[in-house]
């Protein structure tokens, strides 16, 4: 009795594998580093000090504390800014909302801060949310998670990432990157 289940669940497993292949490609990757609760932070700085052509990330929430020029926010952002200086195009796309002006805010401080450092930094539609968490280096580096831009995502939460090392997978969310972009503004749009 149990043989004949464990073949059928065997097969089930196969079919649905088939199936989610149909559906979504799977990508080849050169390998993948976890990069968990604070790790998240100094393997960023690695990844921006050693960028040569390009950083691109679209992320929900990024905060910039004033107070803390030393904090680890200013840390990656300097290593952000850095990348620019070297003539690296380092674009964000951050969250504009029309129902969380709040949150819509904060990110204005962090692109402003960015903004006067040379970093190319945009607003989405205020009609979606762009709650995604990804950055793309080089066309090449893929940081796939749940990191907020912001102290307690560095440094009290429980978040989790991954840098995945594939070009296919990288040039994809480039292109997804550049759609979100069209619709993307340089301004808030929203009243204040």
């Amino acid at each position: 009795m149990k043989k004949p289940l464990f073949i059928i669940i065997l097969l089930l497993g196969a079919f649905t594998l088939i199936i989610c292949e149909d559906i979504v490609p799977f990508y080849d990757t050169e390998g993948i580093a976890v990069i968990n609760k604070t790790d998240y932070v100094p393997n960023m700085i690695k990844l921006f000090d050693s960028a040569e052509n390009s950083i691109q990330a679209m992320i929900y929430q990024v905060r910039y504390y004033e107070k803390y020029p030393d904090g680890v926010n200013r840390q990656m952002y300097k290593a952000l800014i850095r990348a620019a200086e070297r003539d690296v195009k380092v674009q964000i796309i951050v969250d504009q909302s029309s129902w969380n002006v709040s949150s819509t805010l904060k990110n204005e401080q962090f692109a402003e801060y960015m903004k006067a450092n040379g970093v190319e930094v945009y607003f989405d539609p205020a009609d979606k949310t762009t709650h995604t968490k990804v950055v793309i280096v080089d066309s090449l580096y893929t940081v796939i998670g749940s990191t907020n831009w912001s102290f307690y995502a560095f440094e009290k939460n429980n978040e989790s990432a991954v840098i995945v090392k594939s070009e296919k997978l990288a040039l994809d969310y480039v292109d997804y990157f550049h759609r979100l972009l069209e619709f993307s503004t340089v301004e808030l749009t929203i009243p204040r």
